[in-house]
């Protein structure tokens, strides 16, 4: 009951503090505003030592932040799962964007009238030897994160070419498109 009283005591401290945030701060006649992300982490449930307190708040607020801005989170033995989890998984994506271990699959596109092939989509796909067959949705996000859709996104434009060059020369000829992140256009 106490540390149950602590978090809530200390989940209002922090929200109170991001209702401050919500204020514009006015400078040269222009509004800012700020969008922290606060992690909590409690003594002793969370640790009893200050590297440990700030690991485990450091692990919530990075939930905090994948959540949106303005969020208060506080430390769970499931965080700090499921960011393990995350971990060993991006370690995996990056030994297999290093080893090849990517490939693209083609979905086709077609016309509703007359059900006529107008084109190709390709969509990358990632096999893990221990995952299986992990979703794109998982596998993206976390490319997002780490910055390994740079990558990903080249390799993927660049087999897509050879593929399309390899068709052009058997005499197929078909639009393929290609899906990019944000930051791979900027």
């Amino acid at each position: 009951c106490c540390s149950i009283g602590r978090l809530k005591s200390t989940r209002q401290m922090a929200e109170a503090c991001l209702v401050d945030f919500r204020r514009p701060i006015e400078q040269h006649g222009m509004d800012y505003f700020a969008a922290p992300s606060i992690g909590i982490a409690i003594s002793p449930q969370n640790g009893t030592d200050a590297q440990t307190l700030f690991k485990c708040a450091d692990t919530a607020a990075s939930y905090a932040r994948a959540g949106g801005n303005l969020e208060v989170v506080a430390y769970s033995e499931e965080l700090a799962s499921r960011k393990r989890d995350w971990l060993e998984l991006e370690s995996r994506l990056r030994q297999a964007v290093r080893t090849g271990a990517l490939s693209v699959v083609y979905q086709p596109k077609f016309r509703v009238h007359d059900r006529k092939l107008v084109g190709l989509e390709a969509l990358m796909r990632w096999r893990d030897a221990v995952h299986g067959d992990v979703s794109p949705v998982r596998f993206i996000e976390i490319a997002e994160h780490s910055g390994l859709i740079l990558e990903m996104g080249e390799w993927l434009v660049r087999t897509v070419c050879r593929q399309q060059r390899n068709w052009l020369a058997r005499g197929i000829s078909v639009p393929v498109a290609v899906n990019c992140s944000g930051k791979e256009l900027m």
